[in-house]
């Protein structure tokens, strides 16, 4: 799977799932210099071993991709909006995770001013990316995952999770266990910091 985020005159952001030999599937990130028609960079990590991968730039909003776990070379587009049934589409999609995203953004601010008995407490929101700091208690992190058209958190205290919005429920629901993201956040948050908190007062909280 590839996604192009965002292209410009000299920059081309592209999503991409790896698979790792364990058997388990990661989304990474590329940045590339648009300085030919064809460029070769590099994804590592801890648990992957170097890959390349081959870009090949048809237009503004397509590329040819070529992988070592892919014997052939596809084509992928990255202007579609369209949605399978039931999920958000693009637009829908882009406005209710930024919505979700800046709401909690402005309530973990007001969160941290009232932590001021847990040392290295801070808030950060950028590109799409929410990091909550609570010192010894660990680091949320909150991003958004526009190919999957989700958002995904990262606990400290439960682990990974990735949530999709369900219309009729008007939240971020994790589908394994039927919660929304308000409701997990409401309930460690508000143990760690023992503090009265709301987070369903923010937007896309499902109340």
């Amino acid at each position: 799977m590839l996604k192009v985020v965002s292209c410009g005159q000299q920059l081309l952001r592209v999503m991409f799932l790896v698979n790792t030999r364990r058997g388990n599937t990661h989304l990474r990130t590329l940045t590339c210099l648009r300085t030919g028609h064809v460029r070769t960079v590099a994804c590592t990590s801890s648990l992957v071993q170097n890959y390349s991968v081959r870009l090949s730039f048809i237009n503004r909003d397509s590329i040819l991709f070529n992988y070592p776990a892919v014997k052939d070379i596809r084509k992928y587009s990255s202007n579609s909006s369209e949605a399978e049934p039931g999920q958000l589409n693009r637009l829908e999609y882009d406005k209710f995770c930024n919505e979700t995203l800046e709401s909690l953004y402005d309530y973990f601010e007001d969160v941290v001013e009232g932590c001021e008995h847990i040392r290295g407490c801070d808030v950060t929101f950028n590109d799409g990316v929410l990091t909550i700091q609570l010192g010894e208690h660990g680091t949320y992190v909150i991003n958004r995952q526009t190919p999957n058209r989700q958002i995904w958190l990262s606990s400290p205290s439960s682990g990974p999770k990735r949530y999709d919005y369900v219309k009729n429920k008007k939240c971020w629901i994790y589908r394994h266990d039927n919660r929304s993201l308000h409701d997990i956040l409401q309930e460690e948050i508000s143990k760690i910091t023992k503090n009265k908190l709301n987070f369903f007062d923010c937007a896309h909280s499902g109340r």
